[in-house]
């Protein structure tokens, strides 16, 4: 019994990608957004509601383009580019470079961004959230239907399944950003 617990205890420090602990280091960019973090959730929506229409097919090409760009990056609790990037930042990034929108830099924030969604309405661009610990949290993009983009402290940047039993035992919830 206490194997198993101690490996659990291992692979979830290996696959925790970020989390609400602290204040990461921020970029410029992650700066910037950070301020516009600051505009109340309402107009957040609004905001998103004028938005152009992306088409799906476009969504999806824009993410594997932004994935390939940021393929196999370290991982780094804080990090905010190529050298070293956290999951909340991934996104961030990923989000102002295809689709030019400025989304909150931390998890914490993001979860409360956009609109929540069923997990039997999710799309290609939804926000994926887990709990990967009592406070901790990871956050990743949806592409390809049932995969998601996100920063592994194990791997770096990389492409996960969601039906992986790691990630589904600790899926929380879906965000939608984009129109």
């Amino acid at each position: 019994m206490l194997w198993r617990i101690t490996l659990t205890a291992l692979l979830a420090a290996l696959f925790l990608g970020c989390s609400t602990r602290g204040n990461p280091t921020y970029s410029k960019r992650a700066k910037q957004s950070h301020q516009s973090a600051s505009i109340p959730h309402q107009e957040h929506k609004r905001e998103s509601s004028h938005a152009k229409k992306i088409s799906q097919s476009s969504v999806t090409k824009k993410l594997m383009v932004e994935y390939k760009k940021w393929n196999r990056s370290d991982y780094e609790y804080g990090g905010t580019d190529m050298r070293g990037v956290d999951c909340s930042s991934l996104v961030q990034n990923i989000y102002e470079d295809a689709f030019g929108i400025s989304i909150p830099r931390s998890t914490k924030e993001q979860a409360v961004y956009g609109r929540r969604v069923g997990k039997n309405e999710l799309r290609d661009g939804d926000l994926i959230f887990f709990k990967t610990g009592y406070n901790e949290r990871h956050v990743g993009i949806l592409v390809n239907g049932d995969q998601f983009i996100h920063a592994s402290t194990s791997s770096g940047v990389i492409i996960s399944k969601l039906d992986n039993p790691y990630w589904k035992m600790r899926y929380w919830q879906a965000r939608r950003v984009l129109p």
